[in-house]
Parts: structure tokens; sequence; C-alpha cells
């Protein structure tokens, strides 16, 4: 809840408001967009090329400078968690071949016939005994 109310902060001072709440500047931009629009018809535009002045696009500049940056922390974190993740199934593998060399090797130190397929129950507490119990196909 914490990190939703810093970023719903972070972007309203991206947009340069941080004293207004997202949803009141919706609404007054609506009412300020109807009250400024002229009571006669204009026709459209239709130049090549049409400059907006600084002040009507800072706003939106300074969203898509903060999305990109949201954008780029999220692409951080993923290759965090990714490598993060490869490290640890790596660990994992070398725990599993670890157990399966040093349970062969106890399988033939206790004179267990090598034709015969045993698996070993590794005991649920410390300090108990372990079984090796002969798996009949």
């Amino acid at each position: 809840m914490q990190n939703q109310e810093k970023e719903t902060v972070d972007l309203a001072m991206a947009k340069g408001e941080a004293e207004e709440t997202p949803t009141n500047e919706v609404a007054e931009e609506a009412q300020t967009a109807s009250e400024s629009e002229p009571s006669e018809l204009v026709p459209p535009r239709t130049e090549e090329v049409i400059e907006v002045e600084w002040s009507q696009v800072e706003q939106l500049y300074r969203v898509n400078t903060y999305s990109k940056q949201l954008s780029t922390q999220l692409a951080e974190l993923c290759i965090r968690y990714e490598k993060t993740k490869q490290n640890l199934l790596s660990r994992i593998s070398e725990c599993d071949t670890f157990l399966f060399n040093s349970g062969t090797t106890l399988k033939d130190s206790c004179g267990i016939d090598s034709n015969l397929t045993y698996e070993l129950k590794l005991p649920n507490l410390e300090g108990e005994k372990a079984f090796f119990l002969r798996k009949d196909a």
C-alpha cells in the first residue's frame, strides 16, 4: 500500500503537480477544455507541421519520461530476478548431484548388490536412522 502511495506521489511529481490527486486533475482538465472551446466553429488545421508550445506538452513530456524510468526499473528488476533464479536452480542442481553421488557411495559402502534397485529413505528428524528400501520391479 505504501509503494502505491509513493508511485502516485511520483506520478504527480512527474506531472509537476504534487498537490493535486490524479482524479481531481482529470476533472479540472475536462472542465477547462470544455470552457476553452470557442463558440464559433474553427476549421481544423491541415498544415504539414504544427508546432505546439512547451507549456502545452510539459506535463506529457514529464509523464513520458517517468514512464520510461519505470520501464527501466522493471527491466532491471526482471534481470535481477532471472539471475537470482538461475543461481538458485544451479545450486539446487548441485545439491541433487551431490545427494545422488553420496547415496550411491553409501549404497556401495553398505555392500548392497548393485544389480538391485534400492531407495534411500532419509530420516525425518536429526539423529534418526536412515534405511535402504528395495524396489522390486
